[in-house]
């Protein structure tokens, strides 16, 4: 009993300043999370399923991420960019999770 009422304490102090992000539509310009920073542009391909995305970048490769390593334009105002990476660094088509 002890233990599930500390669960629910929890959880509530948890769900206090947890926020949902926004979906994501197909053909959005987005920004990508990549190597510590921000600095791919992508777009979105298609939801996977609640929280993951298939996306291409500039490059043609293609990436399988979940929502909170995308980054809609709209919310990168005033955030400085670091310039992109080199073309052909990475491989054509990546299917990884972190």
């Amino acid at each position: 009993m002890k233990l599930l009422e500390m669960k629910r304490k929890t959880k509530r102090y948890y769900d206090q300043s947890a926020m949902s992000l926004k979906s994501l539509s197909t053909n959005k310009l987005i920004r990508l999370y990549y190597n510590e920073s921000w600095t791919k542009k992508t777009t979105v391909l298609e939801e996977v399923s609640r929280c993951s995305y298939n996306v291409q970048t500039d490059d043609d490769a293609i990436y399988k991420r979940n929502r909170r390593h995308l980054l809609d334009i709209a919310d990168t105002q005033g955030m400085k960019m670091i310039s992109e990476s080199t073309p052909g660094s990475t491989p054509n088509v990546v299917n990884q999770h972190y």
